[in-house]
């Protein structure tokens, strides 16, 4: 689970991946659109 701003989500993300190798996860369809900032941030780094 995420929670926080879209920036807290990103250094969350990045920290599971570092720690754990975890890179994939799955967004179910009613918070696509909560996430989409999220994918669109990391997608510019």
């Amino acid at each position: 689970m995420l929670i926080g701003t879209v920036d807290q989500m990103i250094e969350d993300l990045q920290a599971r991946r570092e720690r754990w190798d975890i890179s994939s996860h799955t967004i179910f369809e009613p918070f696509m659109e909560t996430f989409a900032p999220v994918v669109a941030k990391l997608g510019g780094r």
